[in-house]
């Protein structure tokens, strides 16, 4: 459950004077004044939840940050909820604002994916808070990280990719060794699955740019460089204590992680694109060695029955008692080899 000196608001359930207010008894119990920018942050949200951008800043007397975690990490659409916080030692204040395809609430989540048992009697309070908010984003971007890899998986193992062993030569190959029913139903697949792997590539960077942003704060928290090291009476004390530092430093780890599967799903979606685009332009050499063979095919019987509607008098052909049934004879064999020749060779 939430603790007594934490406080989330749902930003588009209340009014801004409520938030407001909210602010003002926030800034009442702990003595020190917000910034303008925190404020209008914690009312109105940052503007660009469309395109984050997460943030801790040290403003003197307080931390202010926004973060985003996934808003649903069971589809491939790149959409965070945001979640906006001034934090000191003893308090926490955070306003939050949920994605329509949200699935879950932001303080459920808090108080599912952590919990204080696992922190010191000595740790702060708000430094305690913040740590959990911190391995909460984590954790769902984990899991967001690992659906969209296991998405990436599930459209290679349908397009026969071995992810493992793939290249530009092997996936070659493998074309041309499929029969024209083979690269048909192959050619299906890819219909079906191009929009998913659009849909992922079009997402990928914005999801890892999250990421990224998240693991840069995580690792300026675990080097001591990002810390609050009075507290609001004057009192030399940091809000990240030594066991507090511990913990961030397993959340920078768990972000170089999901990072990491990020870069990863980047390279399988690349080997996917290139062996779809390697079918395609299979299908456009197949369409033309297909248009080319049935143009040969046609030309030796065109070129026959040219020759011999030929208004001469005098051809050797024409005087012969088999003559008739000898044209047909060329025109059956020379079709009949060279469909056998292009069928050999996988044109038609």
């Amino acid at each position: 459950m939430t603790e007594p000196h934490t406080r989330w608001i749902e930003r588009t359930s209340l009014s801004a004077t409520i938030v407001a207010s909210a602010i003002d008894d926030f800034e009442v119990a702990t003595a020190i004044h917000l910034h303008w920018i925190a404020r209008h942050h914690l009312i109105e949200g940052s503007g660009i939840s469309d395109d984050p951008f997460p943030r801790i800043e040290d403003h003197g007397a307080y931390l202010f940050g926004i973060l985003y975690l996934p808003s649903n990490p069971g589809d491939v659409y790149a959409e965070f909820d945001e979640i906006v916080f001034v934090a000191t030692h003893s308090k926490l204040l955070g306003t939050y604002r949920r994605q329509p395809r949200s699935v879950t609430e932001w303080p459920m989540l808090y108080d599912t994916l952590s919990t204080p048992s696992i922190f010191g009697t000595e740790d702060e309070p708000g430094g305690i808070t913040l740590v959990r908010v911190l391995k909460t984003v984590i954790k769902q971007l984990r899991a967001d990280a690992e659906f969209f890899d296991d998405k990436t998986r599930s459209i290679a193992q349908t397009l026969q990719i071995d992810l493992d062993h793939a290249s530009a030569e092997i996936a070659a190959e493998r074309l041309r060794a499929l029969s024209r029913r083979e690269r048909r139903k192959l050619q299906d697949a890819v219909e079906i699955q191009r929009a998913l792997i659009a849909r992922q590539r079009a997402e990928l960077p914005l999801m890892r740019r999250v990421v990224v942003e998240t693991e840069s704060i995580l690792a300026r928290l675990a080097n001591d460089d990002l810390d609050l090291i009075v507290d609001n009476g004057g009192t030399p004390r940091q809000l990240f204590t030594r066991n507090l530092e511990v913990f961030v430093a397993d959340a920078y780890i768990d972000a170089r992680h999901v990072t990491s599967v990020m870069d990863a799903i980047a390279d399988r979606l690349s080997l996917i694109s290139d062996f779809v685009r390697q079918i395609k332009d299979d299908e456009s050499v197949a369409a033309n060695r297909f248009t080319g063979a049935i143009a040969s095919i046609m030309l030796v019987p065109t070129f026959i029955v040219g020759v011999y509607g030929q208004n001469f008098v005098e051809l050797p052909e024409t005087s012969w008692r088999f003559g008739y049934l000898f044209s047909w004879a060329v025109i059956g064999v020379v079709t009949a080899g060279q469909v056998w020749y292009f069928r050999r060779r996988r044109w038609i």
